[in-house]
């Protein structure tokens, strides 16, 4: 009888939602810590694994997320842009040019100088909208309401708390209403930086909550767990070195 069960919840949640969507819909949060320059990008959503499709940082060079009607390809053409030298903006016009989707389409681009940019489809589901603040952008489609312009903590001093502070800041969102159908998925990416402490806290953070009842939550936890086995990995380095 349990196993019958199981297989009912099972079938229950591989069924689509009430409304139908042809692609993922999202929240998500770009940021530049103003002192050491380190990129990261949080995103949410009722969709299934949205971290595979929406976000990307690369060091030095910038951080992208392209949600609403999804185009992961342009992650890649707007990411080869900034490191070519071309500014967030104008960025932003090269790649609109030619696409057939782009008012479907929400993007977000910020470059390692914390320029940014970004576009709001007139044709993405509402609610939907961006914001640009001085250290950080937000975007959000098919949202409870304009929950972009929901004001965000500061920044953390230390950059070591970037990540906690991205997942904080889903949760601001997500508490102002987020995806208007609920929310499954959740992911974090935080670019690496040059290793001046030894503690693991440098390393790239790459983090992806696929399917959960509470993926911002679980998104936490998954960062402390990060930090504790980064600080591990570091101590096993400096004791290989050392020849202990």
């Amino acid at each position: 009888m349990r196993r019958a069960a199981v297989r009912r919840a099972a079938v229950r949640r591989a069924e689509p939602p009430a409304v139908a969507f042809s692609s993922p819909v999202t929240f998500t949060v770009l940021a530049r810590h103003p002192r050491s320059g380190r990129l990261g990008v949080a995103t949410a959503s009722a969709w299934f694994a949205i971290g595979r499709e929406v976000p990307w940082v690369v060091e030095g060079v910038g951080a992208v997320a392209v949600q609403a009607d999804l185009a992961p390809d342009l992650r890649a053409r707007l990411i080869g842009r900034l490191a070519a030298g071309v500014d967030p903006e104008a960025a932003l016009e090269q790649v609109a040019a030619g696409d057939p989707g782009w008012s479907r389409r929400q993007v977000m681009v910020m470059d390692a100088d914390g320029s940014s940019a970004g576009h709001t489809g007139a044709a993405c589901l509402p609610a939907a909208g961006h914001r640009r603040e001085p250290a950080w952008m937000v975007g959000a489609n098919v949202a409870a309401g304009p929950i972009w312009t929901v004001d965000l903590e500061p920044l953390p001093a230390d950059d070591r708390h970037l990540a906690d502070w991205l997942v904080g800041a889903l949760r601001t969102l997500a508490d102002a209403g987020g995806d208007r159908r609920g929310c499954r998925s959740a992911a974090l990416l935080v670019a690496a930086t040059a290793p001046a402490r030894h503690d693991g806290a440098h390393r790239r953070i790459d983090l992806r909550v696929d399917d959960h009842d509470d993926p911002i939550t679980e998104l936490g936890r998954l960062v402390g767990v990060h930090r504790h086995v980064a600080a591990e990995a570091e101590a096993w380095n400096r004791s290989v070195a050392d020849g202990e």
